[in-house]
C-alpha cells in the first residue's frame, strides 16, 4: 500500500478498536434502566395490538392513544367531604375531617356545644353513607382503569423514546430493537462469571406515528436480524465466535423467511443451535405460550422463545463490516483521492498558487474584465461567502466552513449540490445526526430534486424516495435527447448572458444617476450635496425666484462679479436711476455742441444783433480784446466755465446757514494753504469711507458704543476673526467684553465663525477710519468755517453730506474763484475780476456779457453752426439725442419762440448731455458689467441692468445685495433639474426585478436541465440494469403482507445498493452510510459533512467515499463527547495508531470532526456571517459572547411572526435543584407558560422547545409535566421536544424555554469550552421568543460563571453597539428621514426607523397587516455619499435575499417634489397592501420580566 493508504488503513483500525469495545456486564435486562418492556406486560393491554399484516407492511405493535378517565362524580353534598383521588393506584377515597368540621362550624352559626356535638354527628353519618355508597364505584373504576393507565403509560415512554432516538442521533445515539430469544447463562470468565440475560436474536425496529389516528406504529427496519453473542465472545466461551458466524450464516440463508417473534418457526431452529452449541448442557425452553418466567441466570446456558422490546446503545456491527470492506478496498493499492489523503499528509512548506476562478450567477456579474468567467449554478439566492467555497473546492482537496447557528448552512449546502449537480457530479452529504439533515431536500428545486435521495429515520421514507427518484430517473434517461438538451442550454446560456450584460447596464446607469446626486458640486467655491442644494432651491424660491436665466454649475456660469465688484456697479446704477438706459446708447458729447448761449445767439442772431452793435457803440458792453478767432474761442470757453460755476454757487447757496460761501473766501486766502492741503487729504479719504459705507448698507452690523472704545472688545472680535470664536476655554477679566459682544448684529443675527466676526472687525476698522475722519476734520472746522463733524460709523451719511458740499466749495474756490479772472483776461481789456468771484447774479451779468460778444461774432457763422450740430446729432441714440434733434428741427430758429424759453430748453439738454457725460464712468461700468453678465449666461439679467432703473433710495431690484445668492440658486435649480432622474430609474428599478426574476427562472432550468444531462451522461449499461432490477424490487413490495413484506424491502434495498450508482446526491447520516452504501472509494466528487461539531473520526468511512471533502460545523457548538472512553485507553490508542498521523493530536476521541478539518484545510476556511433564523435582540447573546460580533443577523421578524417581547426572563422564587438536577418549580412553571401558549391564538402554531442547561432529567421532567398537562396532538403540531443543547444543535423553535435548574445554594460556577459550546447552542435556537427560567439572582452568581452573561443579556441585551432612543423619531439619523417618518406616521402607517439587520442598517421599515412591510432607503444625506452607494446597494442586494423589498428615494428629489415623491411611495404601500395600522411613537421593550411563585394553598407543593 502507498503511504497514504497505509495511514488510512490504520485510522479505519483506530475507529474499529473503539467500536468493538464490549463490556459482558451490559447484557442484563434486569439490570437495564432503559426503556423495556416484557412480552407478559404487554399482552392484554387496552389499545396494544401485535402482528398487523396489512398489504406492503408489517406492523409488529401498534399501541393506540388514549385518554385517562376520569373517576366517578360524587353527589353534588359531598364533593368536598370527600377526598376522591383521580389515580386508580391512589388511595382510596376517605372523609375529609378538615373540610367537614368547617361545614358543620359555617351552618351552626353559635350553637351551643350540644348541638354543634349533633350537627356534626349528622353531617359525619350523612358522608359515611355517602362513601359507602361511593367506595364500590371507585373502586370498579380503578380496576378497569389501572391497565388503561398502564397503556398510556407506554404511549408516553414510547412517544418520548421516539424522540430521544431523534433527538440523541447526535449524542450517544441508541435504538429500538426488539430481541428474541431471551436466554440467560451464568458466563464463565477469566475474572470468575458474568450474568448473561439477552436475547440472541436482535432485530433493529424504527417507531412512527400515524398522523390521522396518533397511534404509534412499531415495524421492523429493513435490516437482517442481528446475531447477539458478542459478550460471549468476549468472556471466551469456547467456539462462540464460529457459533456466531455459523447463525449469521443461518439467517442469511433463510432471508426468504425473515425473524419475526409471531413466527416460531423463524427462529427456533437458529436459536436451538445456538443452545446445543455454545453449552453442552445448554436448553431451549418454549415459555412464550405458556407465559412461564426467564429462568434467572444459572450454570447452564438456557435459550428461550420469549421477547423483549428495548432501547439500547446502537450496535456497531454495520461499521465494523463498512470498516473492513474499506480496509480491503486500500488493501487493493485502488487510488486515494485528495479529499481523504489530505488527512494523512503533512502539510507542505511550498506556497500554494492557484488561478483564481471567477464566477457569476443570479446574486452576481462576475468580472468579465479580469479573465473568464464561468457559470454558478445555484439556484437560490447566495452570498460572497458561498461563491468562496466553490471557487476553494474548484482548486483545494477540501475546505472547512465555520457555520455559526442559523447562517444558512442548509441553504449553502443546497446551493452547492445544485452547482455540482448541474456540471455533472456526485454529492454525498452526511451527518452524525439526521436533525440537520431532514429538511435540505426541501431546499433543493422541484426539477432537480428527484435526483437527491435523503435516507433518514424511516426506512419506508427511504424507500418510498429512492423509488420516486428511480421512476423519475429511468423516465427521463430514457426520454431525454441530449442533442436537443444541449440546443435548450446553449439557449439559457445566451439568455443567461444577455440577462447578465443587460443587468450590468442597468446598475451603470443607476450608478451613474446615483453619483450624479450624492456627489459634492463646487457652487460658488463652496461644495454642496443634491439635498443640500435641494433645500436651498426650495427655500430660495420666494427669494431667488426673479433669477431667471437657465445658468448652469459650469465654470463658464459662475458668477462674473466678487462682491468688490458688485458695490461699485450698485452704486453706479443708483448713480444713473434711470440714466440707465444711456448704457446703450450713443450721445452727443456736450462739448461737440453748441452751447446754450451760442444756440440762443443762433435762435436770435438776425433780430439781436443790431441790438448788440447799438450796446457797443453806447459802451454798456464790455469791450473784448479783438474779434479774432482766438479771443472769441477764449469767449466761448470762459462761457462754459462761467456758467458751471454758476450752477456750483446755485447749489451752495442751498445750504442754509451759508457756512459753505465762508470755506469758499477762506480757500482763496493764501495764509491758508495748509488748511486747504488739509481738506484736500480728507476729500481722498472721503471716498474710501463711502466704499466701506456701501458694504456695511449691504450687511449692517449692531456695535454697543461702549464697546467701540474697549481695546478687549476688539481683541476678542480679532480672535473672532481667526478663530471663529471671540473667546477661548479660559478667559480672566472680559467680562465686559462679552456683555458687549452679546449685543452685536450682523445681518440681525449673532456673529457665527470668521466669516461674520471678519465683518464685524472690519466695521470697527471703518469706526476708528470714521473717527480718525472726524478728528482731522474738526481741526479744520474753526479755521476753515465748517460745520464740526460727530466720530461714529452711524453719522456716515451726514458726514458725506457735509464733506460733499465742502469738496464743492473747494472746487469753486480752486477751480474757478481762482482761474476765471485769469481766462478772462484772454477775453475782456477790462477782465470783471470780482464778478468772476462773485455771486450767482454776478456771474450770470458777465455771462451775459460774452454771449452778447459771441452772438454777433457767430452771426456769420450761424448757418454753418447748425449744418455741424445736425451733423452731431446724426447717428446718436438715447432720450436726449432724440430730444435735441427735434430741438434743432421744430424749436430752433423759429421767432415765435421766446429766446428764454429757448435757452433754458436747450441749456438744459446741454446739461442733461454734460450730466450724462459724468456719468460716463458710471455709464462705462454698468456697460461692461452687463457684458460680462451676458457672457455668464444670464442674458435677462443683462438686459435688465442696462434698462431697469434704480431707485434714488432703497436696494437695488435688478442686482440686489443677494444677487450672488440668487445667481447660485439659479444653477444649483439647473443642476438638480440635470440631475433628477426619478422617473428613469422606478422604470430601471422594474426593468431589474423583471430581469432577476427572468435570471432566477433561467438559472432554474439551467441547473435541471445541466443535471439531467449529466446524469444521462454518466447511465452506463451496469446502472441501468441496477435502475431495472430495483424497479422490480420495489413493486414485489406492495404485493406482499407480513413478513413478506418485510423480506420485499430487505430484497428492495439490497437492490438500492447496486443502483446507487444513478442517483447524484445521496443524503444520510454516518451510520446509514455505512449501513446502505457500496464500499466505494472516492466515487464520490464530493463528500460535505454537515453539524462536523458533533461528528468525530467515525465519519471517516463517509469521507473515504468522495474525492473532496466539504467540512460544515462550528467549533463554537457542540462537540463529541469522550467522556465514557476512559483516559487509559486513550493513550493507549494513541500510541498504537496515532502515532504516525500528521494530525494525530486532533484525531483522539474528544476532538470533532471539524477540528481535524480546520487544521488540515486551514488555508481553506470560510466563514459565514448572515444569520437568519433568530431576531436580533435573541442572537445578540451569542454573537456577543461566542463571536465577537463576528455574525450579522439579517431576520427581521414580519408583523405576524414578531412576538414582543423577545426575550422573557422568569425569576421562580424558591426553586430548589435537587440531587436529580431537577427543579421542580421551574419546570412547572414552565409547563404552566406552555400550556398558556397553547390556550392563546395568538401563538397559534408556533413550534417550542425546551433546553435545560444543566443535563437531561430536568429535561425529561419537564416533557413529563407538559404531557400531562396539554394536548398531544398539539405537541406534535407545535413540535414540541425537550432535551438538553445537544438536542437541538442543528434545529430550532419559534419559542424555546432555558431552564437554568440550579439555585442559590447550588450554582457552582461553569465555565470553558464545553459550556461556551451548550450555551451558545441552547440560546440560539428560538426564532422570536426565548425564556430563561431560573432561581438564582446574578448576586447568587460568580462572576466567572457563564451564566452571568446570560443573565446580564436578560437584563439589559445589546442588540447594537450603543443604546437606542426609547422615542423612535429620535432614532432617525437625518432630517430628511425624519421628514419621511413624520409624513407617514401622520397618514397613520406603522413605520420602525434605524432597523438593525446584520452589519446593515435599514433607514426605515414600514410595516403593514398580513406581514406586508417595505424597506425604506433615504439617499442623500450625510450619510450616503458617493462612496457609500456600492455598499448601499451591496447591502440592498444582501436584504433582498433576505426577501426585503426596498423603496428609494434621494433627498434632492424628496426636497423639489415632496408631494409627488410621498404619493408615489403611498402608491407603492397599497401595491403591498400595507395600510396604516397606527402609528407607532415608542419602541418596544425588548426584555420582559416576570417573577413566578408557586400557588402556597396548593396541597401538591413539589417540593
Amino acid at each position: 500500500m502507498t503511504p497514504a493508504a497505509t495511514l488510512l488503513h490504520k485510522l479505519l483500525e483506530y475507529i474499529h478498536e473503539q467500536a468493538k469495545d464490549i463490556d459482558p456486564r451490559g447484557f442484563r435486562l434486569s439490570d437495564s434502566k432503559k426503556f423495556l418492556w416484557r412480552r407478559e406486560a404487554l399482552a392484554g393491554l387496552p389499545g396494544v395490538e401485535f402482528d398487523l399484516k396489512v398489504a406492503g407492511d408489517h406492523l409488529w405493535l401498534r399501541l393506540r392513544r388514549l385518554e385517562a378517565t376520569p373517576p366517578p362524580s360524587l353527589p353534588e353534598r359531598q364533593t368536598d367531604l370527600i377526598r376522591v383521588s383521580a389515580d386508580p393506584d391512589g388511595p382510596k377515597p376517605t372523609i375529609d375531617e378538615a373540610a367537614l368540621l368547617h361545614r358543620v362550624s359555617q351552618v351552626a352559626g353559635e350553637p351551643t356545644p350540644e348541638a354543634r356535638a349533633k350537627s356534626e354527628a349528622l353531617e359525619r353519618t350523612a358522608a359515611v353513607q355517602a362513601l359507602e355508597r361511593f367506595l364500590p364505584l371507585w373502586e370498579s373504576w380503578a380496576d378497569g382503569e389501572r391497565p388503561r393507565r398502564t397503556s398510556i403509560a407506554l404511549y408516553g415512554d414510547l412517544f418520548a423514546l421516539k424522540h430521544q432516538l431523534e433527538s440523541e442521533e447526535t449524542a450517544k445515539p441508541h435504538e429500538l430493537v426488539w430481541g428474541i430469544g431471551v436466554a440467560s447463562w451464568r458466563v464463565p470468565c477469566e475474572e470468575g462469571s458474568v450474568a448473561f440475560e439477552y436475547p440472541l436474536l436482535t432485530q433493529a425496529v424504527e417507531i412512527a406515528m400515524d398522523e390521522s389516528t396518533l397511534a404509534l406504529e412499531i415495524r421492523p427496519r429493513a435490516t437482517q436480524s442481528r446475531v447477539e453473542l458478542d459478550a460471549l465472545i468476549a468472556c471466551g466461551v469456547t467456539g462462540a465466535a464460529d457459533v456466531d458466524r455459523a447463525m449469521r450464516v443461518h439467517v442469511e440463508h433463510h432471508a426468504d423467511t425473515p425473524v419475526t417473534p409471531f413466527d416460531c418457526s423463524s427462529y427456533s431452529d437458529v436459536l436451538k443451535l445456538a443452545a446445543g452449541s455454545l453449552d453442552s448442557k445448554g436448553t431451549y425452553q418454549e415459555c412464550a405460550s405458556s407465559d412461564a418466567p426467564i429462568p434467572s441466570p444459572g450454570a447452564h446456558l438456557v435459550v428461550t422463545d420469549a421477547w423483549v422490546v428495548f432501547a439500547r446503545p446502537r450496535a456497531h456491527n454495520y461499521l465494523l463490516e463498512d470498516l473492513r470492506r474499506l480496509q480491503a478496498k486500500l488493501e487493493g493499492d485502488c487510488e486515494i483521492p485528495m479529499g481523504p489523503q489530505a488527512l494523512v499528509t503533512a502539510p507542505s512548506d511550498v506556497p500554494v498558487e492557484y488561478e483564481p476562478v471567477r464566477f457569476r450567477g443570479l446574486s452576481s456579474r462576475g468580472d468579465s474584465a479580469a479573465g473568464p468567467v464561468e457559470e454558478l449554478y445555484f439556484p437560490l439566492p447566495y452570498n460572497d461567502e458561498q461563491v468562496t467555497i466553490i471557487q476553494r473546492l474548484e482548486r483545494a482537496s477540501g475546505v472547512t466552513v465555520q457555520g455559526p447557528p442559523g447562517t444558512g448552512k442548509t441553504h449553502t449546502i443546497a446551493n452547492i449540490i445544485c452547482h455540482y449537480l448541474a456540471t455533472g457530479r456526485r454529492v454525498l452529504v452526511t451527518s452524525r445526526g439526521e436533525p440537520a439533515l431532514e429538511v435540505l431536500q426541501t431546499k433543493i428545486p422541484e426539477e432537480v430534486r428527484p435526483l437527491t435521495v435523503a435516507l433518514l429515520a424511516s426506512d419506508r421514507e427511504g424507500v418510498r424516495q429512492f423509488q420516486a427518484s428511480i421512476e423519475a430517473i429511468q423516465h427521463q434517461v430514457s426520454q431525454l435527447n441530449p442533442e436537443q438538451m444541449r440546443r435548450d442550454i446553449a439557449t439559457l446560456q445566451g439568455a443567461i448572458a444577455r440577462t447578465h450584460t443587460d443587468l450590468v447596464r442597468i446598475d451603470q446607469r443607476i450608478d451613474e444617476i446615483a453619483v450624479a446626486q450624492l456627489s459634492g458640486v463646487k457652487v460658488d467655491g463652496e461644495e454642496l450635496r443634491a439635498q443640500k442644494l435641494a433645500d436651498l432651491a426650495v427655500s430660495g424660491q420666494t427669494r431667488y425666484g426673479w433669477f431667471d436665466d437657465p445658468v448652469t454649475l459650469a465654470a463658464q456660469h459662475a458668477p462674473p462679479l466678487s462682491e468688490d465688484e458688485v458695490g461699485p456697479v450698485r452704486a453706479a446704477r443708483r448713480a444713473l436711476g434711470s440714466d440707465v438706459v444711456y448704457v446703450q446708447s450713443v450721445v452727443p458729447s456736450a462739448d461737440d455742441l453748441l452751447s446754450a448761449s451760442a444756440i440762443t445767439a443762433l435762435h436770435d442772431v438776425l433780430s439781436r444783433l443790431h441790438t448788440i452793435e447799438r450796446d457797443v457803440a453806447r459802451g454798456t458792453l464790455l469791450p473784448l480784446k479783438a474779434m479774432t478767432p482766438e479771443v472769441l474761442q477764449a469767449a466761448r470757453e470762459l462761457a462754459v466755465r462761467v456758467e458751471e460755476a454758476i450752477d456750483l454757487v446755485e447749489a451752495l447757496d442751498l445750504i442754509e446757514d451759508g457756512w459753505p460761501g465762508q470755506l469758499r473766501l477762506k480757500c482763496g486766502v493764501a495764509s491758508n494753504a495748509s488748511e486747504r492741503q488739509a481738506l484736500e487729504s480728507l476729500f481722498a479719504n472721503l471716498a474710501r469711507l463711502m466704499t466701506a459705507r456701501a458694504e456695511f448698507l449691504k450687511r449692517p452690523v449692531e456695535f454697543p458704543d461702549d464697546g467701540l472704545v474697549n481695546p478687549k472688545t476688539r481683541e476678542a472680535v480679532e480672535r473672532g476673526a481667526t478663530e471663529g470664536k471671540p473667546f477661548g476655554l479660559i478667559s480672566f477679566g472680559n467680562g465686559e467684553a462679552k456683555a458687549q459682544l452679546t449685543t452685536v448684529r450682523v445681518d440681525g443675527l449673532a456673529p457665527e465663525g470668521t466669516r461674520d466676526w471678519a465683518h464685524v472687525l472690519r466695521y470697527l476698522d471703518l469706526h476708528e477710519q470714521v473717527v480718525s475722519f472726524t478728528a482731522r476734520w474738526n481741526q479744520l472746522a474753526t479755521d476753515l468755517s465748517v460745520p464740526r463733524l460727530t466720530g461714529r460709523a452711524q453719522t456716515l451719511r451726514s458726514i458725506e453730506v457735509v464733506a460733499v458740499t465742502a469738496q464743492k466749495a473747494h472746487r469753486l474756490a480752486m477751480h474757478y474763484d481762482a482761474v476765471l479772472p485769469k481766462q478772462a483776461e484772454a477775453v475782456f481789456e477790462q477782465p470783471p475780476v470780482k464778478e468772476l468771484a462773485g455771486t450767482a447774479e454776478e456771474l450770470k451779468a458777465v455771462r451775459d456779457q460774452l454771449r452778447r460778444h459771441l452772438t454777433k461774432a457767430n452771426l456769420s457763422r450761424a448757418a454753418t453752426d447748425l449744418a455741424m450740430l445736425r451733423e452731431k446729432l446724426a447717428g446718436k441714440t438715447g432720450p436726449i439725442s432724440e430730444q435735441l434733434r427735434v430741438f434743432v428741427d421744430q424749436t430752433l430758429g423759429k421767432p415765435e419762440i421766446e429766446p428764454e424759453r429757448l435757452a433754458a430748453e436747450y441749456a438744459d439738454m446741454i446739461a442733461e448731455l454734460r450730466r450724462i457725460a459724468g456719468l460716463s464712468m458710471e455709464l462705462a461700468l454698468v456697460r461692461d458689467v452687463s457684458a460680462r453678465v451676458e457672457e455668464a449666461g444670464a442674458r435677462k439679467l443683462a438686459a435688465r441692468l442696462r434698462t431697469t432703473p434704480m431707485a434714488a433710495s432703497g436696494d437695488d431690484t435688478v442686482l440686489p445685495v443677494t444677487w450672488r445668492e440668487a445667481w447660485n440658486w439659479a444653477r444649483m435649480r439647473a443642476h438638480l433639474e440635470n440631475i433628477e432622474s426619478r422617473a428613469e430609474l422606478l422604470a430601471l428599478a422594474v426593468r431589474r426585478q423583471e430581469l432577476e426574476g427572468g435570471l432566477a427562472r433561467l438559472y432554474r432550468e439551467m441547473v435541471a436541465k445541466a443535471a439531467w444531462v449529466a446524469t444521462k451522461r454518466n447511465a452506463t449499461p451496469r446502472v441501468l440494469q441496477a435502475l431495472a432490477g430495483y424497479a422490480t424490487a420495489i413493486r414485489r413490495i406492495g404485493q406482499g403482507t407480513g413478513p413478506n413484506a418485510t423480506r420485499y424491502r430487505r430484497d428492495a434495498r439490497d437492490a438500492m445498493s447496486d443502483a446507487a450508482g444513478a442517483v447524484p446526491c445521496w443524503i444520510m447520516s454516518h451510520a446509514r452510510i455505512s449501513e446502505s452504501m457500496p464500499a466505494d472509494i472516492g466515487t464520490f466528487d464530493l463528500v460535505i459533512v454537515d453539524e462536523a461539531s458533533q461528528s468525530d473520526l467515525w465519519a471517516l468511512p463517509a469521507i473515504l467515499r468522495g474525492k473532496k471533502i466539504l467540512v460544515v460545523g462550528d467549533d463554537k457548538q457542540v462537540s463529541p463527547d469522550a467522556g465514557f472512553i476512559a483516559g487509559q485507553r486513550i493513550q493507549e490508542l494513541k500510541l498504537r495508531f496515532l502515532t504516525e498521523q500528521p494530525y494525530g493530536t486532533e484525531m483522539t476521541p474528544e476532538k470533532s470532526l471539524y477540528d481535524l478539518a480546520a487544521r488540515v484545510f486551514a488555508a481553506e476556511q470560510v466563514m459565514l456571517r448572515e444569520h437568519f433564523r433568530c431576531v436580533p435582540p435573541i442572537i445578540a447573546y451569542s454573537n456577543r459572547v461566542f463571536y465577537r460580533g463576528g455574525i450579522r443577523p439579517l431576520r427581521i421578524p414580519t408583523s405576524s411572526e414578531r412576538i414582543e417581547p423577545p426575550l422573557v426572563d422568569v425569576y421562580v422564587e424558591g426553586g430548589v435543584r435537587d440531587p436529580r438536577d431537577c427543579n421542580a418549580y421551574e419546570a412547572l412553571a414552565i409547563a404552566e407558560e406552555i400550556e398558556t401558549i397553547l390556550n392563546d391564538d395568538r401563538f397559534a402554531k408556533r413550534t417550542i422547545g425546551v433546553v435545560s442547561l444543566l443535563g437531561m432529567d430536568q429535561a425529561k421532567h419537564i416533557d413529563t409535566l407538559v404531557r400531562q398537562r396539554c394536548n398531544a396532538a398539539e405537541l406534535i403540531r407545535r413540535r414540541f421536544e425537550c432535551g438538553d443543547a445537544r438536542t437541538f444543535q442543528g434545529s430550532e423553535r419559534d419559542m424555546m424555554f432555558l431552564s437554568m435548574v440550579v439555585d442559590a445554594a447550588n450554582c457552582r460556577a461553569v465555565s470553558g469550552n464545553m459550556f461556551d459550546q451548550r450555551f451558545n447552542v441552547a440560546a440560539s435556537r428560538a426564532r422570536d421568543r426565548m425564556y430563561l427560567v431560573r432561581s438564582v439572582q446574578a448576586s447568587d452568581l460568580s462572576d466567572k460563571d457563564l451564566r452571568m452573561t446570560l443573565l446580564a443579556h436578560f437584563d439589559k441585551p445589546l442588540v447594537t453597539d450603543q443604546e437606542e432612543a426609547d422615542r423612535l423619531i429620535e432614532r432617525c439619523e437625518s432630517g430628511f428621514e425624519k421628514q419621511v417618518f413624520s409624513a407617514l406616521t401622520d397618514k397613520g402607517y406603522r413605520v420602525i426607523p434605524q432597523v438593525k439587520t446584520g452589519a446593515y442598517r435599514i433607514d426605515m421599515v414600514v410595516e403593514g397587516a398580513g406581514d406586508a412591510r417595505l424597506a425604506i432607503e433615504c439617499d442623500g444625506d450625510e450619510f450616503h455619499g458617493p462612496d457609500r452607494w456600492p455598499q448601499d446597494m451591496n447591502r440592498q442586494r444582501v436584504l433582498e435575499r433576505a426577501g426585503w423589498q426596498f423603496w428609494r428615494c434621494f433627498a434632492s428629489t424628496w426636497t423639489l417634489h415632496r408631494d409627488d415623491v410621498f404619493n408615489e411611495l403611498l402608491g407603492v404601500l397599497a401595491a403591498r397592501g400595507i395600510d396604516p395600522l397606527g402609528a407607532l411613537y415608542q419602541a418596544p421593550t425588548l426584555v420582559e420580566k416576570r417573577r413566578w411563585t408557586y400557588p402556597k394553598a396548593s396541597a401538591h407543593d413539589p417540593i
